[in-house]
């Protein structure tokens, strides 16, 4: 069984919300282990031993006058993108907002076979068509090894750094994958965008 790995990417003003978020992960999620993508070489407050920090701020992946930098989101929404590069020795790894709870049981999410899907993620139904289908990936398990066999990272990577999208690194992901996403339950990710559920194990406070 492969070992369970979480991974958040926070920006200095996010900070403060990652604490109760990876906190909540480390008591309901069970984690193996946890990477916290930062700005800094050290995080201001403490971490357990079981949370690694990784300064990405000077990535190389994204051009800083692109057309996906200067949006109402972070950059470091877009390391999301290329975790296949970030973290080499992962093969498969459930990503996180920094606006989330683990509130119950996940190990439905850390059991789940992806087989050659590139990652699972819930749907938004309002942005889905009948000939496309569109997912919330503040909640995503990704199948890093078959996204670095198929090249999908550098795809992502040239399509943000190409055209510009309202939710990036979701968008770009969306289209870069279409067909190969498979779909999560909306109890992994309960926000005001996926479908309502009655069994909560990941509140997500995105949106308004």
């Amino acid at each position: 069984m492969s070992d369970r790995v979480a991974v958040y990417c926070a920006s200095q003003a996010l900070y403060k919300h990652t604490i109760p978020a990876i906190k909540s992960m480390l008591m309901n999620g069970r984690p193996d282990r946890i990477y916290l993508l930062i700005e800094d070489d050290e995080f201001p407050e403490y971490l357990p031993p079981q949370v690694k920090t990784i300064n990405v701020r000077n990535q190389p992946y994204f051009d800083l006058t692109g057309p996906n930098i200067q949006t109402v989101f972070t950059y470091m929404a877009l390391m999301r993108a290329v975790l296949t590069k970030v973290l080499p020795d992962e093969d498969r790894v459930l990503s996180m907002d920094c606006d989330t709870l683990v509130v119950g049981n996940i190990d439905e999410v850390w059991d789940k076979d992806l087989g050659d899907y590139y990652l699972s993620a819930t749907r938004e139904p309002l942005k889905c068509r009948w000939d496309k289908m569109y997912y919330n990936t503040g909640v995503a398990l990704f199948n890093l090894k078959a996204m670095r066999e198929d090249g999908i990272d550098d795809e992502l990577i040239e399509l943000i750094n190409s055209r510009k999208m309202v939710c990036p690194e979701q968008d770009a992901l969306c289209i870069v994958c279409a067909g190969n996403i498979m779909e999560m339950p909306s109890d992994f990710n309960c926000n005001q965008y996926t479908p309502r559920t009655d069994d909560m194990r990941i509140r997500h406070h995105c949106g308004y």
